[in-house]
């Protein structure tokens, strides 16, 4: 039996097919976005690179090794994660020839937080005689992210009826993965809560944090309102996932376990979370001096009895 070659008309319509294909398997449209973003870049690559592309030919190993450099020379990460689903795609329905991409071997950062000092100017309480309602909200929104460390998506989509003050719990109904999670609410959030809602005001079904129309916030509203509320306190940071960042930082600092905390935050694996244990599990400052072995022989505190000269 002879089988016709299949053969893909332009990358356009490649990416429409793999994002059909996203859909049926129920993937969120923020991921689908990410795919669409990061293949965007590679287009621009392509674009900038052939005159005339023949996708079945001219995309390849050697291409890709050609996009990293590109996209290094622009000062911009490589996303190959983002395309590598997109090409694997391609492969699978034979529109360009089988070839392994290697993601590139990353270096470890340390994510950059909040220092305990901004925090305190972050969620020192506005006068509620005297701040507008968006001010009040977003100190709320920021305690809210210190206390719980969520992201930016799940506290979005959180509503008046997630919250159970009475078993402090709040329920997480858009996580990564699509998980429901129950997280505790201290008691120090819950106080914060109880007071917003009375000001707020809403119904179960509505967003706990809205925008001024009463209406759940977008991902750049929520961005845009951190970033005023931050500068206006003297912040610079204005990073959302940063709230994330310090929450992780300070529960594995005050004691926390890498179990825990891979609960709360909605870590599908232990290995994500040990990242931050790594980094935070031991204060190697702390009681430096009185544990160094140096120092506990007092050798530095022995006055010199050499003849000067």
């Amino acid at each position: 039996m002879i089988q016709m070659q299949k053969k893909l008309s332009s990358l356009e319509d490649g990416l429409e097919e793999f994002k059909t294909e996203c859909k049926v398997k129920n993937l969120s449209n923020d991921t689908i976005g990410y795919y669409e973003e990061n293949f965007g870049y590679f287009t621009d690559f392509l674009n900038d690179t052939f005159k005339i592309l023949d996708i079945k030919k001219d995309i390849n190993n050697q291409t890709i090794k050609n996009y990293i450099v590109y996209m290094k020379d622009k000062g911009l990460k490589e996303r190959l994660r983002g395309i590598r689903s997109i090409l694997y795609y391609f492969m699978d329905n034979d529109y360009i020839d089988n070839f392994k991409i290697q993601l590139l071997k990353q270096d470890e950062t340390i994510p950059e937080v909040y220092t305990d000092e901004e925090i305190q100017k972050l969620l020192k309480k506005p006068n509620t005689k005297k701040c507008t309602f968006a001010e009040y909200r977003t100190w709320a929104v920021e305690s809210f992210f210190v206390a719980t460390g969520v992201r930016s998506k799940t506290l979005r989509y959180i509503g008046i009826k997630d919250l159970d003050f009475e078993n402090e719990l709040i329920c997480l109904t858009t996580m990564k993965g699509r998980k429901m999670v129950f997280i505790p609410m201290s008691k120090s959030l819950k106080k914060i809560l109880i007071e917003y809602l009375r000001i707020r005001g809403g119904e179960p079904n509505d967003y706990l944090f809205c925008n001024l129309e009463g209406k759940q916030l977008t991902k750049y509203a929520l961005g845009d309102i951190i970033s005023k509320y931050n500068k206006k306190r003297g912040v610079d940071k204005t990073g959302v996932h940063l709230f994330r960042h310090y929450f992780a930082k300070k529960y594995i600092q005050n004691g926390g376990n890498a179990l825990k905390l891979q609960k709360l935050l909605a870590h599908s694996t232990l290995e994500q979370t040990q990242h931050y244990v790594n980094l935070y599990g031991q204060d190697l400052q702390k009681d430096y001096d009185q544990s160094n072995p140096l120092d506990q022989l007092n050798m530095c505190n022995d006055r010199i009895k050499m003849r000067i000269a």
